[in-house]
Order: C-alpha cells, then sequence, then structure tokens
C-alpha cells in the first residue's frame, strides 16, 4: 500500500464522492469523513469505495434518509453520509437517540456522530452488532470492534452516554488505502474530469496540427 497525506486521501475521496453522483457539499462531506476515519486509523477509504460501487447509479435522493422513529432509505441501503450529515442537522436540538435501519458501511457514521457530540459537549455511543465506539469533543472510545469493517448493519444505533467508555483509539497522519480501493475511488473521481476534445487537444501543449519545424 503507497500511504497518502490525509489531505490527499480527502481530496480523492471528495472527488470519487463527486463523481459518483453526490453534489459537491454531501462529496465534501465524505472527504472529511474520510480523513477522521484515517486520521483514526480506520479503512475510511475502503468503507468509501464500497460504498460508491454498492449505490452506483442510484439516484442519491433514493438512499438519503426517511427520518421518523427509525431512520430508512426509500430504496436499498441507507447512505452514511447523508444520514451523518441529517444526524449532524439534527444535533441543533440537543443529542438524542436515533436508530438506523439497514445502513451501508456504518463506520462512516462515526465522524458525524462526533461532530454532533461535540457540539453538545455530549458523549454518543454509535454501536451494531460487533461494534461499539463512544465519540465526543477530541475523544473516542472503542468496546467491541470485531465488525468494524461491516458492509453492511441492518440496525446501528446512536445514542447519549454519560461519559466514554473503552479503548482509546492512536491517532494517525498518513492513509493507507489498500489498492484495490484506491483505484475504485480513482474511477470514480475520473469521471469529474471534463472529456478532452478537439479545440482542447489543439490548444494544449504542443504543435497541435502545425509542424514548424
Amino acid at each position: 500500500m503507497t500511504p497518502l497525506s490525509l489531505g490527499e486521501a480527502e481530496a480523492l475521496a471528495r472527488k470519487a464522492a463527486r463523481g459518483a453522483g453526490l453534489d459537491w457539499g454531501t462529496a465534501e462531506e465524505a472527504g472529511r469523513a474520510v480523513r477522521w476515519l484515517c486520521a483514526h486509523q480506520f479503512p475510511g477509504g475502503e468503507a468509501l469505495a464500497g460504498l460508491l460501487i454498492a449505490s452506483d447509479r442510484v439516484p442519491p435522493a433514493r438512499r438519503a434518509p426517511v427520518c421518523g422513529m427509525v431512520w430508512r432509505a426509500r430504496a436499498g441501503c441507507l447512505c452514511p453520509v447523508t444520514a451523518g450529515a441529517a444526524l449532524a442537522d439534527r444535533a441543533g436540538a440537543g443529542p438524542h437517540a436515533v436508530t438506523l435501519a439497514d445502513l451501508a458501511w456504518p463506520l462512516l457514521l462515526l465522524p458525524f456522530a462526533q461532530a454532533a457530540a461535540a457540539r453538545h459537549g455530549a458523549t454518543l455511543r454509535v454501536a451494531w452488532p460487533g461494534f461499539r465506539a463512544d465519540v465526543a469533543a477530541g475523544a473516542l472510545a472503542l468496546g467491541p470492534a470485531e465488525a468494524g469493517e461491516a458492509a453492511r448493519a441492518a440496525e446501528v444505533t446512536c445514542r447519549p452516554v454519560p461519559v466514554p467508555q473503552g479503548e482509546g483509539r492512536p491517532r494517525g497522519y498518513r492513509a493507507a488505502l489498500r489498492p484495490a480501493a484506491r483505484a475504485a475511488l480513482e474511477r470514480f473521481a475520473a469521471r469529474t474530469y471534463a472529456p478532452a476534445t478537439q479545440a482542447g487537444r489543439l490548444a494544449g501543449a504542443g504543435a497541435g496540427l502545425t509542424d514548424n519545424d
């Protein structure tokens, strides 16, 4: 694996999310989420690559949360980026318990949960079978974490707890993406590039169609 800087990982993730059809604001959220996960030594790039592959060509609105007693998507698995953004937006009313059904790549929810917790100086516990993390401003504590790389969780809960419980997580300063995940993100990112045109080629470096030698 060739490590990237956290900034490079964020930029690649942002472009990939945009190439997959997310609007720029949501793509920026995805980039920041990947950076946060990589900084906490989670496979953020792999999670985003898996999410984009699984939801490719599906309209983002179909994967966005319908917020009720239980948050669900209109079709397929719930997107953790759009659900996370909704969770952070609703934090203005104070931290409260939320249940999310059929969530894809739940690891991507953690950065948004921490942002929501930090807004009110609270601690939020994000949990699904085989995984538990308590997040607060500047703090992350892990309980059981065998299922951290789960591609899908039937039920994820996010609720306030008194204090973080579990093992701390060391910070990292590089993002080590597996080759397959990096290649997938680069393929999605390439969709944001404008296709070459004859006029563009002629305006580029070199003599074009004219040989001045």
